[in-house]
């Protein structure tokens, strides 16, 4: 219950940030991605915030991450979720359609019951990564992310459960412009 409050309250303050920006402020972009983390897989989605033409993006997503546990010869999987709140630069033009880019910002990592008794851990992140624009649907793009995050340092493991939620990642995906 306490992690379902968490993720609300998460998703209503980003709201907010939403109606505070501009008129002329672009459009909303929504992805989807597929991201390793310290060996876990993931499976998540993104959202670009729209924002005045030379300011930073403002960037929301959620993972959904698998763990492998050792289990004697055999290895049982548990789950969690990150959330990541952050700012990314949008001002570095490789060429035309490729633009290379800076994002950091908070990351939460909410755990299964399997891999430990917190509800909650915060901790930040950052990445670089690269955009790959699509001509025929405007703001639309592939990308490349290669980063770290340190959320799941603080967090208490259950016996045999090897640390996750913090390492390095490497991430790709698409965005669409709404």
């Amino acid at each position: 219950m306490k992690k379902t409050q968490i993720i609300i309250v998460f998703f209503v303050i980003m709201s907010g940030t939403v109606h505070s920006q501009t008129s002329d402020s672009g459009s909303f972009r929504i992805g989807f991605h597929l991201r390793e983390l310290a060996g876990d897989f993931g499976l998540g989605l993104n959202l670009d915030l729209p924002t005045p033409q030379n300011w930073p993006t403002i960037r929301l997503a959620g993972t959904w991450q698998w763990q492998e546990i050792p289990e004697g010869t055999s290895f049982d999987k548990a789950s969690y979720l990150t959330l990541r709140a952050g700012v990314a630069s949008k001002s570095f033009q490789i060429q035309e359609r490729i633009r290379a880019y800076g994002e950091g910002g908070l990351l939460g990592v909410l755990p299964s019951d399997e891999l430990s008794e917190n509800s909650f851990e915060l901790g930040g992140y950052g990445l670089f990564g690269f955009e790959f624009f699509v001509e025929q649907y405007g703001l639309s793009s592939l990308f490349l992310e290669v980063g770290a995050s340190s959320a799941g340092n603080g967090l208490e493991t259950r016996p045999g459960v090897p640390s996750f939620g913090t390492g390095f990642w490497v991430g790709a995906g698409f965005r669409v412009a709404l």
